[in-house]
């Protein structure tokens, strides 16, 4: 009796250690899946956003944009400087009641970026560094894919966000900065604003990203 009691728990413990083993092999192939998905749709904006650029001012195309969890796509200005990403929380105390904070920090430019040009980035998690000889924090761009443009690109959000690029650039992100919750699928159209600017948004106004190069604010 003994024996088969023996038996009978060794069998049980090879089924549950199969059944652990293929949901771990089924969950690495969804991890795998859906960053090779959020690869192949940054380069398929890449190649969107080439075709505008050679189409007439005032032209758009839309598509569908999936981001994976952490990650965020980064563009870069044409000045070789970094990324300055500022974030507002509100705090409340006794004696001054609901205040708001803000706090900076930047995106260091990625060194396969090409020197005075606008440079865009896949940035598959933004990694806090810190800085030993200056003790600043800063964003480090992990696992990087990019791509240099000699025209402008820049992105516009139809939403107020908690963490919003203010110098430097413009940033699409999933919670990459903070822990909000943001859609992992989203539509996103691409505009040839001017001969030189490409604007990306997600949302249209009156069937345009923006209606006067002179009164766009990015984020």
């Amino acid at each position: 009796m003994n024996r088969k009691s023996q038996l009978l728990g060794a069998l049980t413990g090879i089924v549950l250690f199969l059944i652990v083993l293929l949901a771990a092999i089924n969950f690495a192939k969804g991890i795998f899946k859906l960053s090779q998905q959020s690869s192949d749709d940054f380069n398929t904006l890449n190649s969107l956003i080439d075709d505008v650029s050679k189409a007439d001012v005032g032209s758009i195309e839309s598509m569908p944009l999936r981001i994976d969890k952490g990650a965020a796509i980064v563009f870069f200005e044409n000045k070789g400087k970094p990324i300055v990403i500022t974030c507002g929380y509100f705090f409340r105390s006794e004696i001054y009641g609901a205040t708001k904070k803000t706090e900076s920090k930047e995106i260091a430019v990625p060194t396969n970026c090409e020197s005075g040009k606008t440079c865009v980035c896949l940035c598959k998690k933004l990694e806090l560094t810190k800085d030993k000889a200056t003790n600043k924090e800063y964003y480090l761009c992990q696992n990087i894919l990019c791509k240099s443009n000699e025209f402008d690109i820049k992105y516009k959000s139809s939403t107020p966000l908690q963490c919003t690029a203010t110098e430097g650039g413009s940033i699409i992100e999933r919670d990459a900065l903070k822990d909000v919750k943001a859609p992992r699928e989203r539509t996103i159209y691409v505009e040839k604003t001017s001969e030189k600017l490409i604007t990306i948004c997600d949302a249209l106004e009156q069937g345009k990203c923006v209606q006067k190069e002179s009164e766009i604010k990015y984020v």
